[in-house]
């Protein structure tokens, strides 16, 4: 899976994403903050942020749909891993539903992208790898993300 609902509380233990995805396995771990990013334009400036996109980034679903297919342009890794801490409060100011849609679109699409090689493309090949996002969520939020 390329989405993956991470169960918060006592009970997952540690919260640290290395944790899970050591560095030293050739993972890129960034870390977004659900608390902070209720409003798309806040959305786009910590994913900006935490994947270090370039100046001229569009801050739009456009342009932060197309980053992770050039994300090895400047950080290298075998999986990328978008983990997204209190991931209930992403978009909540947001009055169109739409927005959290597009946010797991695009998330998809990276990982489904990611999970191909790109071959005859020249300095563009690349073998397969992952991009992986992980929701972590209050359990009794769970439910009610899916159902969004």
């Amino acid at each position: 899976p390329w989405i993956v609902l991470l169960r918060g509380g006592p009970n997952v233990q540690p919260r640290i994403p290395q944790y899970y995805f050591p560095t030293r396995d050739g993972n890129i771990v960034r870390q977004l903050r659900g608390k902070k990013i209720k409003s798309v334009p806040a959305l786009m400036d910590d994913f900006g942020a935490a994947f270090q996109f370039f100046y001229e980034f569009g801050e739009n679903w456009h342009a932060l749909g197309r980053m992770p297919f050039l994300l090895d342009e400047w950080l290298v890794a075998q999986r990328y891993v978008a983990w997204i801490d209190h991931a209930e409060q992403v978009l909540t100011e947001e009055t169109d539903a739409a927005q959290l849609r597009w946010l797991m679109l695009t998330l998809g699409e990276a990982g489904d992208w990611w999970s191909k090689p790109v071959v005859g493309n020249g300095r563009f090949d690349r073998p397969a790898g992952t991009f992986v996002s992980v929701l972590r969520l209050p359990e009794n939020c769970i439910d009610s993300f899916i159902a969004d």
